[in-house]
């Protein structure tokens, strides 16, 4: 959960390589694509609260 957490406010590439290479049993590629989501979606909120203020 925390790794997803950080993914999400940070993005996938900012995460330690090394320790994301040793992760077995999930896939990259759809975890790249979901925290690419989770930034773009805190990002447009971030955003929405800036306009509204």
């Amino acid at each position: 959960i925390a790794a997803g957490m950080a993914g999400a406010c940070a993005g996938l590439s900012r995460l330690p390589q090394d320790r994301v290479a040793r992760l077995k049993g999930i896939d990259l590629a759809e975890v790249r694509a979901l925290a690419n989501d989770l930034v773009s979606a805190r990002v447009a909120r971030s955003s929405g609260k800036e306009a509204a203020a």
